[in-house]
C-alpha cells in the first residue's frame, strides 16, 4: 500500500460521518439508476408478454403469398420461427363493392401460440370440417349465425387477398357507380359446422375482415398453394426488420404490434421508453453529483492542511486526483452491490403493487416480472462510476486553487466589497443584532452555500413540477369521464327509423339500473349568429349543432318536464338547449349558447357539400342543461320528434343509434354478455363498449404514474435531505471559532438561537424565491403538453405549492437547530484555540 493509499485510509476513518454520507448518496443513487432500468426492461416484457397472448408471437404478417414465393424469400436466415394459415378461399358477401370473408385454415399449433384464438362462445375446432367465425361474421346485418349451425360456404378465389377498402374500388363510367378491382373465381361449396365464435384477430391487414377458421392438419397447411404467413425475427431489431422487409416489396406485408416492445426496435413506445428512461437518469445523476461531490469537497476541506503541507513537499494535482478517485473508488465498491440489492427489492415490491393496475388497463391476466440481462448490470456499474468520477473530480479542482501557503494557515481569501455586507435596516430592526450577524454570514459565504441551495431548488422545482403532472392528469381524467355511464352500445347508421322499436327494446334488458337512447342526425351541422353568449369558444364564427331525439320514455319524461306538447313538435319544430356542460378545475361548469332566445335556427351543411340549408321553428328555449346527455362533441342540441328525424333521414342525410345504460351493483360483466346475446339475436347491427372498463383503466393509470412518481421523490428526497445536512452541519462545524467568539462577547443562548432562525430563514427564502417562480414555469409547459390531447385552464396546485415552501423552512431550521447542538456547547477557551475544522 503506497503513501496515497494508506493517507486516503486515514482519512476516510477520521471522517466517518462524511464518508457514511457519501457512502449513502451512492446507495440510493444505484438503486434509482438500477429501479429505472429494471422498471423500463420490466414494462417492456409485460407488453410483449400481453401482446403475445392476445395477438401471437409473429413479428411480421404476409397476407398472402404462394408457396413457391414463400420458398425463395430472401434473408430467410434472419428468421427463428415460421407459422403458416392456408387461403382456402373468400365468401362473398356483397356483390358491388367486393366485400368478402376469409376462409383460412388453421392447425392446432398455430391456435396456441401464432395466431391464438380468444373463445368469446363454444370452442375451438378440433377435428376435420369444424370451424370458428370472427365476431365480424356473426355480427353481420346478412348473417345469423349459431354455434351448432352446418352451413356450407360459396368458396371463390380471388384474385387479391386483401381487406375490401376504398383502394380497391374505382368510379363507374358515368360518375355515379362503382366498380371493384376483386375478380372471383368459382371454386366449390365447403360444409362445415360453427363450433365457435372468436374474438377479432390482429394479425395483419388481410384479417383484419371477418374471417372463417377451418380446421386443418399441418399436412393440409404444407400442401396449401395461397398462405398466410407469419414470421418471428431471431435477435430482432431495427436493421433486420428492414432488411428482412426489404424483401417483401411486391407483398402485402405488416409488422404487428408486439415489434413496438422490443428495445433493439425504433417506435414510438421505444422512443419514449429511452426518453423516460435516460431523462430521469440524468436527472439522477445531477442530484447524485451533487450529493457524493458536495461530501468529497467537506471531506477535501476539513483535511486541507494536510494537502497544504503535502503540496509544499511536492504532491502533484495528479496526485491529488489519484487520491480522490481512490477514495471514490473504495466507497464505490462498497456502495454500489448494496445499491443494486436495494433497487431490486424495491422494484420487487413495486412489480407486485403495479401488476393488478397493470392487467387492469391491458385487459390481461399477464403478470408483471422482475427482468435484468448482464447488459443491464453494465450500464448500471458505468453510469453509477461516471456519476462518482465526475463528483470525485469537481471538488479536487476546486480545493487545487488554493496556495500551499494559505492552506497551512487555514486562511481563505474572502473577496467582498463592504458595501455588499451591509444589511438592510429592516433585518436589524426586526431580528436585532443576531439577524444583522446571520445576514453579513450568508453574503460573506455565498459559494459554501451555493451548491446546496442550487440542488435543493433544483429538487423543490421537480417535486413541485411532477405535483403539477398528477394534478393536471387528475383534471383531464375527471374531465374525459364526465357524464360517463357504464355502457355505450354503438349502432351501425341507419337508414330511417323502422328498427327503432328494437333498439328500444333492449333497454327492457335485465340488469340495466337505468339507460336511454339517443337518435341523431349523421350529418355536420354549424350555425352562425350574432345573439352568442360571452365567453363562449366560437370558432370562424360558427357552432356545432347535433339534431337529436330520444327513445319513447325517455322523450316522453323530458316534454312533460319542458310542458312540450307532440303536436308542439310536429314537422320542423325544435326544442333548443341553450346550455352545455365541461369541466374546468376539477368542477362542473356550465356554458350558455345564446344571450337571447331565437325564434328559429338555420343549420349550414359542413363545407363541400350541397344540401340545402334546414331552417327549424324554436318550439321552446331551454335555459338549463341536458346534464344527462353524453354528446358532448357538439355544443348546440336541438331536440325534435323521432318522425322528424326519419323525414330528415330519408332524405339521404341518415342515422345514429346509441344506446346508454348503467349495470345493477356488480352486475356489469353479465349485463355486457346479455346485450350482446339480445343483439345477434335480434339481427341489430351494434357493438358494445365497456365505458366503466375505460374510465377504471384511466384511473388506474392516473394511480399508476402517481405510484411510479412519488417513488421516485422519495428516493431524490432521501438524497436531498443526505445533501442538505451535510452541507449546513459541515459548515456550523467550521465555524465552531467564529460561535466561541460571538459567546466570549457577551452573545447569549436566545440571541444566539435567534440568529441561526434568522439565518436559516433567510437561506430557506432565498430557495422558495428561486424555486417557485421556475416551478410555475416548469407547470406551465407540462400543462401545455398535456392540452393538446384534453383542453382545460391552466391553475397551479397552490395547496401543494405552499405546503412545499413551508416544508422547505421547516427543514433548513430544523437541520441547522440539530446541526448547531454541538457547536453551542463546549469550553469557548477551548473552541477559540482551535487551528483545524476538524
Amino acid at each position: 500500500m503506497n503513501i496515497i493509499q494508506k493517507l486516503t485510509v486515514r482519512f476516510i476513518k477520521r471522517n466517518k460521518s462524511i464518508s457514511v454520507v457519501i457512502l449513502a448518496g451512492i446507495v440510493l443513487s444505484v438503486a434509482l439508476m438500477t429501479s429505472l432500468f429494471l422498471f423500463s426492461n420490466s414494462v417492456y416484457r409485460f407488453f410483449r408478454d400481453a401482446t403475445i397472448k392476445k395477438d401471437g408471437d409473429s413479428h411480421i404478417a404476409v397476407g398472402d403469398i404462394s408457396r413457391e414465393r414463400l420458398e425463395t424469400l430472401p434473408n430467410q436466415e434472419l428468421v427463428e420461427k415460421r407459422t403458416l394459415l392456408s387461403l382456402m378461399g373468400v365468401e362473398k358477401i356483397g356483390q358491388d363493392h367486393g366485400i368478402h370473408f376469409i376462409v383460412a385454415g388453421i392447425s392446432p399449433e398455430a391456435m396456441k401460440e401464432s395466431v391464438p384464438l380468444r373463445i368469446v362462445e363454444g370452442r375451438l375446432p378440433a377435428y376435420e370440417g369444424e370451424a370458428v367465425i370472427t365476431r365480424r361474421v356473426s355480427s353481420h346485418e346478412d348473417k345469423s349465425l349459431k354455434i351448432g349451425q352446418k352451413v356450407v360456404i360459396d368458396l371463390h378465389q380471388p384474385n387479391y387477398y386483401a381487406y375490401p377498402s376504398n383502394e380497391y374500388i374505382l368510379p363507374g363510367e358515368d360518375g355515379q357507380s362503382v366498380q371493384s378491382l376483386f375478380e372471383y373465381t368459382k371454386d366449390r361449396d365447403l360444409p362445415i359446422t360453427i363450433v365457435g365464435i372468436v374474438e377479432n384477430v390482429n394479425i395483419g391487414r388481410v384479417m383484419r375482415g371477418g374471417v372463417y377458421f377451418v380446421y386443418q392438419t399441418p399436412e393440409e397447411i404444407e400442401s396449401a398453394e395461397r398462405l398466410w404467413a407469419g414470421f418471428v425475427i431471431k435477435d430482432i431489431s431495427t436493421k433486420k426488420l428492414n432488411d428482412f422487409c426489404s424483401g417483401l416489396h411486391d407483398l402485402e406485408y405488416n409488422q404487428l404490434e408486439l415489434t413496438h416492445y422490443y428495445p433493439t426496435v425504433q417506435s414510438e413506445m421505444s422512443l419514449l421508453m429511452k426518453a423516460g428512461t435516460y431523462s430521469l437518469l440524468v436527472i439522477v445523476a445531477l442530484v447524485g453529483v451533487a450529493l457524493i461531490q458536495n461530501g468529497f469537497l467537506i471531506s477535501l476541506s476539513r483535511r486541507i492542511r494536510d494537502l497544504s503541507v503535502l503540496s509544499s513537499i511536492g504532491m502533484t494535482r495528479r496526485q491529488k486526483w489519484i487520491m480522490s478517485l481512490t477514495e471514490g473508488l473504495g466507497l464505490y465498491f462498497i456502495g454500489m452491490p448494496f445499491g443494486i440489492v436495494t433497487g431490486l427489492a424495491v422494484m420487487t415490491v413495486l412489480l407486485k403493487v403495479m401488476t393488478p393496475k397493470m392487467q387492469n388497463i391491458s385487459e390481461t391476466d399477464v403478470t408483471m416480472q422482475l427482468t435484468w440481462d448482464p447488459l443491464t448490470l453494465v450500464i448500471i456499474a458505468v453510469a453509477a462510476l461516471v456519476t462518482l468520477f465526475i463528483a470525485s473530480v469537481i471538488p479536487v479542482v476546486r480545493t487545487s486553487q488554493k496556495s500551499p501557503l494559505a492552506g497551512v494557515r487555514l486562511q481563505e481569501d474572502i473577496k467582498v466589497k463592504s458595501e455588499r455586507l451591509k444589511s438592510p435596516k429592516i433585518v436589524s430592526s426586526l431580528f436585532g443584532a443576531g439577524g444583522e450577524i446571520a445576514w453579513k454570514n450568508m453574503r460573506r459565504n455565498r459559494r459554501r452555500f451555493r451548491g446546496a441551495l442550487v440542488v435543493l431548488v433544483f429538487s423543490m422545482v421537480l417535486f413541485l413540477t411532477l405535483s403539477s403532472l398528477m394534478h393536471f392528469l387528475n383534471l383531464s381524467m375527471r374531465r374525459f369521464t364526465l357524464g360517463q355511464d357504464d355502457i355505450e352500445v354503438c349502432g351501425i347508421q341507419l337508414e330511417d327509423s323502422k328498427d327503432f322499436n328494437r333498439w328500444e327494446a333492449l333497454l327492457d334488458t335485465d340488469l340495466i339500473k337505468d339507460g336511454y337512447i339517443i337518435y341523431s342526425l349523421n350529418h355536420h351541422l354549424s350555425h352562425s349568429s350574432d345573439h352568442f353568449a360571452e365567453r363562449l369558444d366560437v370558432i370562424d364564427g360558427s357552432i356545432q349543432v347535433a339534431i337529436m331525439s330520444f327513445d319513447t320514455m325517455t322523450l316522453d319524461r323530458l316534454l312533460r318536464e319542458w310542458d312540450v306538447s307532440r303536436e308542439g313538435l310536429e314537422g320542423k319544430r325544435a326544442v333548443l338547449v341553450n346550455q352545455f356542460f365541461y369541466e374546468e378545475e376539477g368542477h362542473r361548469r356550465a356554458q350558455d349558447i345564446f344571450d337571447q332566445a331565437p325564434s328559429e335556427i338555420t343549420l349550414m351543411p359542413r363545407e363541400g357539400h350541397d344540401e340545402s340549408p334546414i331552417t327549424f321553428e324554436v318550439a321552446e328555449f331551454l335555459t338549463e342543461g341536458l346534464d344527462f346527455c353524453a354528446l358532448r362533441s357538439t355544443t348546440l342540441h336541438l331536440v325534435v320528434l323521432p318522425e322528424t328525424l326519419d323525414l330528415l333521414a330519408k332524405e339521404g342525410l341518415g342515422l345514429d343509434v346509441t344506446l346508454y345504460a348503467n349495470a345493477e351493483k356488480n352486475q356489469l360483466q353479465p349485463l355486457i354478455k346479455r346485450l350482446e346475446t339480445r343483439i345477434r339475436e335480434e339481427n341489430l347491427q351494434g357493438y358494445v363498449f365497456n365505458m366503466a372498463a375505460d374510465v377504471q383503466s384511466t384511473k388506474d393509470l392516473v394511480s399508476l404514474s402517481s405510484m411510479i412518481i412519488y417513488c421516485f421523490l422519495a428516493i431524490i428526497f432521501l438524497i436531498v435531505i443526505a445533501n442538505i445536512y451535510n452541507t449546513l452541519s459541515a459548515s456550523l462545524r467550521s465555524r465552531r471559532r467564529e460561535f466561541a467568539v460571538l459567546r466570549s462577547v457577551g452573545m447569549d443562548e436566545r440571541d444566539f438561537r435567534r440568529m441561526l432562525r434568522v439565518e436559516s430563514f433567510l437561506y430557506s427564502l432565498k430557495i422558495v424565491f428561486y424555486g417557485i417562480p421556475l416551478a410555475v414555469l416548469t407547470s406551465l409547459c407540462v400543462h401545455q403538453a398535456i392540452g393538446v390531447a384534453v383542453e382545460f385552464s391552466f391553475r397551479i396546485p397552490y395547496l401543494t405549492f405552499f405546503l412545499s415552501a413551508v416544508a422547505v423552512v421547516m427543514v433548513v431550521m430544523l437541520i441547522m437547530n440539530l446541526g448547531s447542538r454541538t457547536v453551542r456547547k463546549g469550553n469557548i477557551l477551548d473552541a477559540l484555540k482551535i487551528e483545524t475544522d476538524m
